[in-house]
């Protein structure tokens, strides 16, 4: 029985896995993409985003998420490029933006990431 317990949890592990590589995305086509003019999303709280941010990045809270971005996006094709501090908060809200219609939203994960692509793009460093 034990030995069964740990397979299927070895089988949830790698399907969770492949899901989150196919729903991020590498550095160098996130960079194409904030290059083409999608919107970059920190949804780290206010406080947060206040004490340092990447240039351009709006911030949504991930808690807002569902009626903040309407605000800054109200095109549904737009694409999206989600960040935190982390990662852990934007493949949270990944989902909720694609339960709402959000067709384009990605995850590009932790602020180092994010930092990656927007220097990239932008040749600046957090503000």
């Amino acid at each position: 029985m034990k030995h069964h317990l740990t397979a299927a949890l070895g089988i949830i592990l790698v399907g969770v896995t492949c899901l989150s590589a196919e729903l991020a995305l590498k550095t160098a086509d996130a960079q194409d993409k904030l290059k083409a003019g999608a919107l970059l999303v920190d949804v780290r709280t206010a406080e947060e985003y206040q004490s340092k941010h990447l240039p351009g990045a709006v911030n949504i809270p991930v808690d807002n998420i569902k009626s903040g971005i309407t605000n800054h996006s109200p095109d549904k094709s737009r694409v999206i490029l989600l960040h935190c501090q982390s990662g852990g908060r934007s493949s949270r809200a990944q989902p909720m933006l694609r339960a709402l219609g959000y067709t384009n939203a990605f995850n590009i994960g932790s602020y180092k990431q994010a930092e990656a692509v927007a220097t990239a793009t932008t040749g600046s460093k957090t503000k």
